[in-house]
């Protein structure tokens, strides 16, 4: 594999399993960066290998093709045909860099070794993108931008101060930064990745990007705030700069908080309905579709809040998550900083300060380089 040189990937060869935005924007970094990338759709996915993430219908969208603008090459493979993944081990024996978004790694799912490509070629760097990253607790969850965005904490910041935090819930942010986010630090691991080579060409090198990691890593700033001093600026008018954004109604008041619900869809509320136990209310044919729920908001949202304040954010996740309802809690830092997840990946590092240690963010991805043989005297 030719190394990047004048910050170009010219030479690289990608092979782009990804399923997902995520992994799309990072293959379009590289393609960007010189890289010749070769994109894959798959029919036939074995259970378990499918995207991690929740945006599968962004495939369609005029964004996706036009934004991203897959213009490499690309086929189409049938993993559940004998051809189709003798094509795939075929296409990933010749790549310099395997790009993957599955719940399960596709090509160890596919039975295929890339460990056994190298033959005096240098082996495959394998880069995995997903929501909680290849290890811990939360390693199999499915998770969209809406969820990864406010589970990670940005939310609780925008739009950024409001006149009365009380009463002026968390929003969201437009187009899907969460997914981009986590694809962008992919497409940036993957060139340390390509510079490192030289260490142990033969040996595979693993690349696991969290995009949750890659949000709260963005949050640095606020969660440093919240360590050192046990708190934060928050929300208020009163204190500090905001920043603008868009109304979203599926953050609701809670026990200790907002906790987000996807309210608006059809299996969404047929779920919540049923979570409910049924209420009176929700039958009401001015709240029968969508678009009339979207356009009836104001007198849902009361409703929900009188169930959702009985409850703080993880009972809540543990309810909805039983009956298939796309939710997450609205985290702050203090919430951040609690979370078993990234102590179990050993995201935090520890920063020195006056007054004793405080944790602080750490690189939201991992890097597996083999150990390089000892010297001969």
């Amino acid at each position: 594999m030719a190394p990047a040189t004048d910050g170009s990937l010219m030479g690289v060869e990608v092979l782009d399993c990804s399923q997902s935005l995520s992994g799309a924007f990072c293959a379009a970094t590289l393609e960007r960066m010189g890289a010749q990338v070769v994109h894959l759709d798959f029919l036939g996915v074995p259970a378990g290998t499918e995207s991690a993430f929740l945006d599968s219908w962004l495939r369609d969208s005029e964004m996706y093709r036009d934004y991203l603008g897959r213009s490499g090459e690309n086929h189409r493979i049938d993993l559940s045909e004998a051809t189709g993944r003798d094509a795939l081990r075929e296409l990933a024996s010749r790549a310099d860099v395997i790009l993957e978004d599955s719940r399960q790694p596709l090509l160890l799912t596919a039975g295929i070794d890339v460990a056994s490509f190298h033959n005096g070629r240098p082996a495959p760097i394998v880069a995995s993108v997903t929501p909680h990253g290849r290890s811990g607790p939360r390693r199999d969850d499915l998770a969209s931008d809406l969820t990864l965005f406010h589970g990670a904490g940005p939310g609780h910041a925008v739009p950024g101060l409001v006149a009365d935090p009380r009463t002026m819930g968390p929003l969201r942010l437009g187009s899907h930064q969460g997914l981009m986010v986590g694809g962008l630090v992919a497409a940036i691991n993957v060139v340390a990745a390509v510079f490192a080579r030289s260490r142990q060409p033969a040996a595979v090198v693993t690349v696991d990007v969290s995009c949750h990691e890659a949000l709260v890593n963005s949050y640095r700033q606020s969660l440093g705030t919240f360590a050192y001093y046990g708190g934060g600026m928050g929300r208020d008018l009163a204190f500090g700069r905001g920043a603008g954004g868009m109304v979203d109604h599926r953050n609701l008041k809670c026990k200790n908080g907002y906790f987000n619900i996807a309210w608006g869809g059809v299996q969404q509320w047929d779920s919540l309905k049923g979570l409910l136990g049924n209420p009176e209310w929700m039958e009401d044919q001015d709240l029968a579709t969508p678009a009339q729920r979207y356009r009836n908001w104001v007198r849902i949202v009361p409703r929900l809040e009188e169930w959702t304040a009985e409850f703080e954010k993880e009972h809540l996740l543990y309810l909805c998550q039983g009956w298939r309802i796309p939710c997450a809690p609205v985290n702050e830092g203090v919430d951040v900083l609690a979370q078993d997840v990234l102590e179990f990946r050993g995201f935090w590092r520890s920063e020195p300060v006056d007054g004793g240690p405080i944790a602080m963010p750490g690189l939201p991805s991992r890097r597996e380089y083999p150990a390089l043989p000892a010297e001969s005297n």
